[in-house]
């Protein structure tokens, strides 16, 4: 029988995730895991600790895997992604014993699923908690919470929200967690005008504020060689950014005035945006090149776009200057706020971004009261950039500004590992 849940939604997660499918090269491998059926030859321990995560929400999380590991020595630690993307990604976590592309939200194929993982604690992350799934938690007795969670305005308003947390209350899902790490106060109130209410509710920050792997200077190096970035070259990275942002594009050509030897890495959002990207940087007279591509194509250009998904943490590592996407345009428009803080804070270069900064508002008024000219117009942009090269005193200044901040917001990865440990204990 098919739960309620599942007939109100059956058609459009069957298209999207056959959509995506059918864009994969591992077709096959994908259905199997779509019905449940999962190579599990790799797992060689007795029991397994399940991340369960939409697409990018594991990018960065390397070392508060690590500590999970640690910490669970005797579990096979498994993700289950939505996103084929992300699944490359997975690729280059050690900490990972094994990736799987996640099952439909049923209930018969959850079960089937944990049981076939061996999986005695299961976490999701941000949003991707399905009812369907959870009761299947539930009624296997398998703890279970959801961590660095969260639950904007945005949300609250979207009709798949309302039906998501009507059938989260119907089974009393949401109420049966373990555990509920939220990011801030306004999500955890919001989760509390859907109604959706649990005991274990802790707040407890930005869970990516500690947790991301930086570039090493092999790596660095590397890369630097790999983009034919040259000794002397000035070099901006703009991630998470959106198709409309042209204030970039427009930065960079008036820095170029001041400093020809400019050169930016772009880093979209969404990558089926690129082709109409590049008509629009070639339309600028601007050169262009997909990072992917560089490897056949030793070609230098103005512009590299960055393709290959979980690139921009290591990026950002060897910047000048680093501008946080989404936030040049009306949170109208993106129904989000501009990109993590953290990512780019981590390596102390100076960071840009402008008024739409709602998916970290908190975070962004602490660096602002310091440093208030970190926030910009899409207009300003340009100028503020050469501002920051020309005064290296200031500029130094903001570096290290950063990296306290960074540090200072460190402990929040512990929060969320304790939280867990408190809830669960090891059998």
């Amino acid at each position: 029988m098919i739960d309620r849940w599942e007939l109100s939604t059956k058609k459009e997660v069957m298209l999207t995730k056959i959509k995506r499918i059918f864009c994969s090269n591992s077709k096959k491998q994908h259905f199997d895991n779509l019905l449940g059926a999962y190579d599990t030859s790799n797992l060689k321990k007795s029991k397994s600790i399940i991340i369960i995560a939409n697409s990018g929400e594991i990018v960065g999380l390397n070392n508060f895997l690590k500590k999970l590991k640690t910490h669970y020595s005797d579990h096979n630690l498994i993700a289950l992604i939505q996103l084929e993307e992300a699944l490359d990604v997975c690729k280059t976590m050690p900490e990972l014993d094994a990736y799987y592309f996640l099952c439909l939200d049923n209930t018969k194929l959850a079960k089937k699923t944990f049981k076939k993982l061996k999986a005695e604690l299961v976490i999701f992350l941000e949003k991707a908690f399905c009812p369907n799934t959870l009761f299947a938690l539930k009624k296997s007795k398998i703890k279970h919470g959801i961590i660095n969670a969260i639950c904007t305005d945005e949300d609250l308003k979207k009709r798949f929200t309302r039906r998501l947390s009507h059938a989260l209350n119907s089974r009393s899902v949401f109420e049966s967690l373990d555990f509920l790490g939220v990011q801030n106060e306004q999500y955890c109130e919001n989760f509390k005008k859907l109604s959706l209410n649990n005991k274990n509710t802790e707040i407890l920050g930005q869970l990516k504020a500690s947790s991301f792997n930086k570039i090493s200077k092999e790596e660095e190096k590397d890369y630097k060689n790999i983009l034919m970035i040259d000794k002397g070259e000035k070099i901006l990275v703009a991630g998470g950014t959106y198709l409309e942002e042209d204030y970039i594009l427009d930065a960079l050509q008036k820095v170029r005035q001041r400093f020809p030897n400019t050169r930016l890495i772009l880093c979209p959002r969404m990558f089926d945006t690129i082709p109409e990207l590049i008509k629009k940087i070639k339309e600028r007279n601007m050169s262009v090149i997909k990072k992917s591509e560089l490897s056949k194509n030793k070609t230098k250009t103005d512009i590299i776009i960055g393709d290959t998904f979980g690139d921009l943490i290591k990026l950002y590592g060897i910047s000048d200057i680093n501008i946080l996407g989404r936030s040049f345009l009306p949170y109208k428009v993106t129904k989000k706020g501009g990109s993590n803080i953290f990512e780019a804070a981590i390596y102390g270069k100076p960071i840009l971004f402008g008024e739409n900064m709602e998916s970290h508002k908190e975070y962004t008024k602490e660096v602002t009261e310091t440093f208030p000219e970190l926030q910009v117009s899409g207009e300003k942009l340009g100028e503020r950039i050469i501002q920051l090269l020309q005064n290296k005193e200031q500029y130094k200044k903001i570096g290290r500004f950063l990296i306290q901040f960074s540090k200072k917001h460190a402990e929040t990865q512990e929060k969320y590992l304790e939280l867990i440990k408190k809830n669960h204990t090891i059998s």
